[in-house]
C-alpha cells in the first residue's frame, strides 16, 4: 500500500470508523429482530390466552345447562352482559282445555323469567 505518517493514520481511522459503523448496523438488525420475535410471542400468547378464556367460558355454559332446569340461563362474557339460552315457549290458550286465570299465571310466571318488563 506504500502509506506513511498522516495517510497511514487517516487510512487506519477510516477503516475503524468503516468497521465501528457496521457493528453498529448489526447490533440494531439484531435488536430489531429480538423486538419482532417478542412482539410476536406476546401476540401469540394473547391470542392463547383469549382461546383459553372462551374454552373457559364454553365449559361453563355447558355446565350450566347440564345442572339447570329447563329453563332460561344466562352467563356473562367479555363482549355481552350476558348471553341467553331460550327457554321454552308458552303454549297458545285453547277454550276449551285451559282455564283463563290458570293461563294468565303461567304466562306472567314466563314474562318475570324471561325478564320482560311489567307494565301498567
Amino acid at each position: 500500500m506504500g502509506l506513511q505518517g498522516e495517510g497511514l493514520r487517516d487510512w487506519v481511522d477510516n477503516q475503524m470508523k468503516e468497521e465501528e459503523r457496521r457493528k453498529r448496523e448489526e447490533f440494531d438488525r439484531k435488536k430489531e429482530e429480538r423486538e419482532l420475535e417478542q412482539k410476536e410471542r406476546d401476540e401469540k400468547k394473547l391470542e392463547m390466552e383469549l382461546q383459553k378464556e372462551l374454552v373457559e367460558e364454553e365449559k361453563e355454559l355447558l355446565r350450566m345447562k347440564l345442572e339447570s332446569p329447563v329453563g332460561l340461563i344466562t352467563m356473562p362474557t367479555r363482549k355481552q352482559q350476558s348471553a341467553t339460552v331460550k327457554a321454552p315457549r308458552l303454549p297458545p290458550f285453547e277454550d276449551h282445555r285451559d282455564q283463563i286465570d290458570s293461563y294468565l299465571l303461567r304466562y306472567e310466571r314466563y314474562a318475570k323469567t324471561n325478564g320482560w318488563p311489567e307494565t301498567s
